[in-house]
């Protein structure tokens, strides 16, 4: 079946990729190391290294992502965010960083600092908050 029309050739094989790459790698491992609470420095690394890898896949495959939303994911990890990545209906959305629980506000301002610094046109249409992870879904 041909892509739809505006399609560029091959951008369905990278939703593929990237949805296969997701689904079936980054997913199962993050769940793994989030189920296992396995909080030690070599598990918030990998999963670092895994958010990064998917955070990159958004810009690399699926090519939906804005100058803000690449920009913000490495500001964070540059100050200190265990991770960070964009999410949302792409060309926009929203950007999450995770960092432990004393370090979120100072994290939050200076992300909000570094973010007006480069996109200063945009500082009043964002918003900054810190807040605290809810439960999953789950089955009864």
């Amino acid at each position: 079946m041909p892509p739809p029309p505006g399609l560029p050739q091959g951008s369905l094989v990278a939703r593929a990729t990237h949805f296969y790459e997701e689904s079936e790698r980054i997913v199962p491992r993050v769940s793994a190391i989030l189920q296992n609470r396995s909080f030690d420095p070599r598990s918030l690394n990998e999963l670092g290294r895994l958010v990064d890898q998917s955070q990159q896949l958004s810009v690399t495959l699926l090519r939906n992502t804005t100058a803000e939303t690449e920009f913000l994911p490495r500001a964070a990890r540059s100050l200190g965010a265990v991770a960070s990545c964009g999410f949302g209906a792409g060309f926009g959305g929203s950007c999450w960083a995770l960092v432990a629980a004393e370090n979120a506000e100072e994290l939050c301002q200076k992300w909000r600092a570094a973010y007006v610094q480069r996109f200063a046109h945009r500082e009043s249409a964002s918003s900054f908050f810190v807040m605290a992870p809810g439960p999953g879904a789950c089955s009864p």
